[in-house]
């Protein structure tokens, strides 16, 4: 594959996890309950999930727990992602992600 197409699919892989983070966030500021515990789930919900991916998931992780435990964490931060989606009544936007997201990986995968 040429360094423009792996180039691409790394910036995209970088808007998935951003979105992921979003959909998290907002997910956060529509739970019921008060409207200080929103704001609290808004920011610490996609905090949670960036500490965990830079700690466990990233290219640069410091703690590398094998590929297989990598795939899994990124696997449970995405699907929460689109599992957010949905519970914010955002199904389309919940599939696109995941198809985005499946397909950015497959792509990631055959370039290496």
């Amino acid at each position: 594959m040429s360094d423009l197409v792996v180039a691409g699919n790394l910036a995209l892989r970088f808007a998935v996890e951003m979105a992921a983070l979003v959909a998290l966030g907002v997910w956060g500021a529509h739970v019921s309950g008060s409207q200080r515990a929103r704001r609290m789930l808004a920011v610490l919900t996609p905090a949670a999930a960036a500490t965990v991916w830079a700690v466990f998931a990233s290219p640069g992780a410091p703690v590398s727990l094998g590929p297989g435990v990598t795939i899994a964490i990124q696997a449970v931060v995405l699907g929460s992602a689109a599992a957010a989606l949905v519970a914010v009544r955002r199904p389309r936007w919940a599939l696109s992600f995941v198809v985005v997201a499946c397909l950015n990986a497959l792509m990631l995968e055959a370039g290496q």
